[in-house]
């Protein structure tokens, strides 16, 4: 095989990026992902496939997108790299989501919104629970 152009199972796959086979095979059906099969019907991925795998952990595991959420981020970011992972310090209950900037989290505004004032909730009850 040329440089580039490895081929790994499912298995392999699910190893390096620390996931169970089943999940890969979720985001098969979930994201339209097409994996190239052997005579036999094992399942083989390339470095593209890979690369397009490991966006979608990054998009729900790292950014915590939803199923839906990541969907839409990839029909409208087709060429794009994953938005970045917001800063820890976005858990710190000063920040406010308009100083999170939207390369962070791209069209979630209203969900950062909702957020800060679920969070604001929480906070009054807690301070109405006796210690």
């Amino acid at each position: 095989m040329k440089a580039g152009s490895e081929k790994l199972r499912i298995g392999e796959v699910a190893k390096r990026l620390n996931v169970e086979q089943f999940v890969i095979r979720f985001w098969e059906r979930e994201f339209g992902l097409k994996a190239h099969r052997s005579p036999g019907g094992q399942r083989f991925y390339n470095e593209r496939d890979m690369k397009r795998i490991l966006l979608i952990k990054e998009l729900l595991y790292d950014n915590g997108l939803t199923i839906a959420g990541a969907k839409k981020y990839l029909q409208q970011h087709k060429s794009s790299p994953a938005p970045k992972k917001i800063n820890s310090d976005a858990t710190n209950t000063n920040i406010s989501p308009a100083k999170i900037s939207s390369d962070d989290m791209p069209h979630n505004t209203h969900l950062l919104q909702r957020i800060s004032s679920l969070r604001e909730q929480l906070i009054r009850i807690r301070t109405l629970i006796p210690s």
